[in-house]
């Protein structure tokens, strides 16, 4: 096998590295690759470029406006210089995996960063890294079980998702994601964001006296599609599960670091008056286009999770200064601010440029910010835009329960001109004959 020099200076192909791919790598969703079947060679800023093929024919891209966002990792735009100059710094220490047992300055500086940014929360929490979303909210699972001592009833919300770990897909209110492999673990209760089913399981489906927990994403159903959870729901389950000894663990992998439009952490608003969430995962957007996770665990409640929290992988030198400086840039220069005025203008371009152009009806929703879908007629339709969309130098992802949902999510810091930009794309693809004729 020769070397990756070696490998990219020979330039391999397109049908060489899409044979590889089919050979080699386990099969996601539905064993598919992406409808748009983009070849990605690299990023800066808010586009990528890369190529595609159709009808047999290979083409170069470039300039397409990313509004997938890696699945809302890139937040910061690629090849961003200050994050870049932030791990360079720590890659100079000749060191990259760092046990998390031993003291570094770099590792103190970014956990001093992220809980600074809680505002007024920050002396009532401690902070465990890990190495992903999915490894937060297991932990944030064990937090609730040593609240039960040893086992708690977890409450998750249908259409919601925390993870594609083992207990994550348990928990998992998108049936897709659990496919034949998950179990039906005991305590795990899937319920609607209303009043009434939450009155239902706890009088029903809990046993009088056992500890019960709930876990949510805050204010957003993120592969759900994007919808809005009420606040007052998410209060009033917050309210019962104290009342029952457990906690409220809400999950700010997609909504936080401002993407919400709301609040730099969508907890401040959903816990606005109340006591602070017993602990908050985040992920994805932290890392600004790298990796970056980790779990806010209230003081009250790390003091009772006993138990091994050792990760190999979750201090990461040159993640962690990435995630520091993240959250710097973000508080600096008001991202929160900027999703919200980006995100109206989403939908405003959607509802005025883009609805008027199509040949079909669609909804938008994502009441705020950088989380703005489109629900369409069909998943074929959905699929047409997806694979139609590099032509028109945009791509985005996809969502919904039953896949016909199309999620937007450019990176937080995106500017009114790449907004204004990628609204005019996104409605040639909509008028094109290409989605048009799709069922």
């Amino acid at each position: 096998m020769e070397s990756l020099s070696e490998f990219l200076q020979r330039e391999p192909n397109y049908d060489e590295i899409a044979t590889m791919r089919t050979r080699n790598a386990v099969k996601a969703w539905d064993g598919s690759p992406h409808p748009h079947g983009m070849l990605i060679e690299g990023g800066q800023g808010p586009y990528l470029k890369g190529k595609i093929k159709r009808e047999g024919v290979v083409m170069d891209v470039a300039d397409v406006v990313d509004a997938h966002g890696q699945i809302l990792c890139n937040a910061a735009g690629y090849g961003n210089p200050e994050i870049e100059a932030a791990r360079a710094l720590a890659r100079g220490t000749g060191m990259d995996a760092l046990s998390g047992n031993f003291n570094s300055a770099i590792l103190e500086w970014a956990r001093e960063a992220l809980l600074q940014s809680l505002g007024d929360w920050r002396n009532r929490y401690k902070l465990l890294f890990t190495a992903s979303g999915t490894e937060g909210n297991d932990m944030a699972r064990r937090s609730a079980y040593s609240l039960g001592g040893g086992f708690s009833h977890i409450l998750n919300l249908l259409k919601g998702y925390s993870g594609s770990g083992f207990a994550a897909s348990a928990a998992c209110g998108n049936p897709g994601w659990r496919g034949k492999s998950t179990p039906n673990i005991p305590g795990f209760q899937l319920i609607d964001s209303t009043r009434e089913d939450l009155d239902r399981v706890l009088m029903y489906g809990i046993p009088k006296g056992q500890s019960v927990s709930a876990m949510f994403e805050a204010g957003r159903y993120g592969v759900g599609g994007f919808y809005d959870i009420p606040d007052d729901f998410l209060r009033k389950m917050a309210e019962e599960v104290r009342k029952r000894g457990g906690g409220a663990y809400p999950d700010e992998v997609q909504t936080g670091v401002g993407r919400n439009g709301k609040a730099l952490w969508n907890s401040k608003v959903v816990f606005d008056g109340m006591e602070p969430p017993e602990g908050i995962v985040f992920a994805k957007s932290i890392g600004g286009g790298h990796r970056g996770a980790g779990l806010f665990l209230r003081d009250d409640v790390a003091e009772k999770a006993d138990g091994l929290t050792y990760h190999t992988f979750g201090s990461n030198l040159e993640d962690v200064a990435a995630m520091g400086t993240v959250i710097q840039m973000a508080e600096r220069d008001n991202w929160t601010a900027n999703a919200a005025a980006r995100g109206a203008q989403l939908k405003k371009g959607f509802e005025e440029i883009v609805k008027p152009r199509a040949s079909f009806g669609f909804t938008t929703h994502g009441e705020s910010g950088l989380m703005f879908a489109t629900e369409l007629d069909t998943p074929a339709r959905v699929n047409a835009v997806l694979r139609r969309a590099p032509l028109d130098g945009w791509v985005c992802g996809k969502g919904g329960v039953d896949g016909r949902v199309l999620r937007i999510a450019p990176p937080i810091n995106v500017s009114e001109a790449v907004i204004a930009e990628l609204i005019e794309k996104a409605a040639e693809t909509f008028a094109s004959d290409e989605v048009a004729k799709a069922a």
